[in-house]
């Protein structure tokens, strides 16, 4: 900054600096230093702006000599993304995939379908990498439980799709739940981790430690905050997805996948049609072997699958457990889970 003068003298030069990306959430108040030419200068490190790309605005004002305050000027500038080289998305016929520095990378969004009969499974290598770090935090004393969310097919992620369009509305669905075939837990990539009481991770501290450590791990939590309108949906902090040895550039950068790597992203092509909501059956509805369940009413859960026997505890409408059972019994339909104490607890859901 040159020309730096005030007829009441100047004791600080100050400037207030923010990105257009988030309004004025990450607003920073700087002191620029001045250098022995009379010049100011001042050098911002953009992590402590939440890695935002795109416009930064920058106001200056003067600290007077009388203390007051007086406004200068403005502008605005813009930080490029880092040079990590947009890649060709090619599509094998069964899912979308680009070059990255080291493996293959997997691209799974609202822009990039799956086959419906690609079914690969959980991938082994990124499920020893999850055990190994959900039982690292395990032993380090956070809430966080043995169950959790992985691979899903086609099929189920349809079923689980229409469940939530039908109880919250396409629109509102499509920001927490990806349509058939767009779900990156069709790759076997994806885990989803849960806490000691069967509900998606949300734990403050757990979660602050797997941000800033499922690189460590090959991962990263792959839907942050700040960053919709690349992925398509909303923060989801138990959501990881498998990178392998790029994961700890890509989360330095702290960038989404859509922005390291340059494809695509965002929502859903306009020639998507949209699920609709259907009228409910009245038959017993079809309920998937396992994954996770999201509760539309309390529920009370059971120490065995009986009407009758006594609650033990309950959910909430709203609240989500991870079950790996389903059964029919006492003319109802249960779901099953192993709870934190190691003990099978049953709820009735139909």
């Amino acid at each position: 900054m040159t020309n730096v003068s005030s007829t009441k003298g100047v004791k600080t030069v100050k400037l207030p600096i923010w990105s257009s990306q988030g309004g004025q959430d990450d607003v920073i108040w700087y002191d620029a230093t001045k250098q022995t030419d009379g010049t100011y200068k001042l050098s911002v490190d953009i992590r402590r702006h939440k890695n935002n790309r795109g416009e930064y605005n920058i106001h200056m004002y003067y600290v007077q000599s009388d203390g007051s305050l007086q406004g200068v000027t403005g502008t605005t500038t813009k930080v490029e993304g880092p040079q990590t080289g947009a890649k060709e998305v090619q599509y094998n016929g069964s899912y979308y995939f680009i070059q990255g520095k080291y493996d293959e990378i997997v691209v799974a969004n609202k822009k990039h379908p799956m086959a419906a009969n690609y079914n690969p499974g959980e991938n082994p290598t990124a499920k020893a990498a999850f055990l190994r770090l959900r039982n690292d935090m395990i032993a380090q004393g956070y809430n966080v439980g043995y169950a959790y969310s992985g691979f899903r097919s086609y099929d189920y992620q349809k079923v689980l799709y229409q469940n939530y369009v039908n109880k919250d509305g396409q629109a509102a669905a499509d920001r927490y739940s990806a349509r058939p075939g767009y779900s990156e837990h069709q790759t076997g990539l994806v885990f989803d981790l849960t806490d000691k009481a069967g509900n998606l991770l949300e734990d403050a501290a757990a979660s602050n430690w797997l941000k800033n450590n499922a690189h460590r791990y090959g991962f990263v939590v792959r839907y942050q905050p700040g960053k919709e309108a690349s992925t398509g949906y909303m923060p989801e902090a138990w959501h990881i997805r498998y990178i392998g040895k790029e994961a700890d550039e890509v989360y330095h950068s702290g960038l989404s996948l859509e922005e390291y790597y340059g494809f695509e992203g965002g929502d859903y092509a306009s020639s998507v049609t949209p699920s609709k909501p259907t009228t409910p059956s009245p038959q017993t509805p079809s309920i998937p072997a396992q994954g996770v369940y999201r509760f539309t009413k309390r529920s009370s859960i059971k120490a065995e699958a009986r009407m009758s026997a006594p609650e033990l505890a309950y959910y909430d409408a709203g609240q989500s457990v991870t079950y790996d059972k389903v059964l029919n019994a006492d003319g109802a339909t249960w779901i099953s889970y192993i709870a934190f104490s190691g003990k099978r607890r049953y709820i009735a859901v139909a």
